[in-house]
């Protein structure tokens, strides 16, 4: 898994990573660069009740993840 950091919208960096998953081409995941990032400039994620304390939450690919996209990547589309 590589690990790129990059600039975005004013006031925080992302990091983007290629996570490679059996059977498909790697996949592409664009997250912030660390835990204590969020941006919600007019409060819209607020409105909808997410609170910045679940931002880190946002573009992680947990290992059950994984492995659901492996085994769905042998199922033909």
């Amino acid at each position: 898994m590589d690990s790129l950091p990059t600039a975005s919208a004013p006031g925080y960096l992302t990091k983007q990573e290629s996570i490679a998953v059996h059977g498909v081409p790697n996949l592409l995941v664009r997250s912030l660069l660390d835990k204590q990032q969020f941006y919600d400039p007019e409060d819209a994620a607020l409105a909808l009740g997410i609170s910045s304390a679940f931002w880190s939450l946002f573009g992680l690919l947990w290992p059950s993840g994984s492995r659901l996209a492996e085994r769905l990547a042998l199922r033909p589309v």
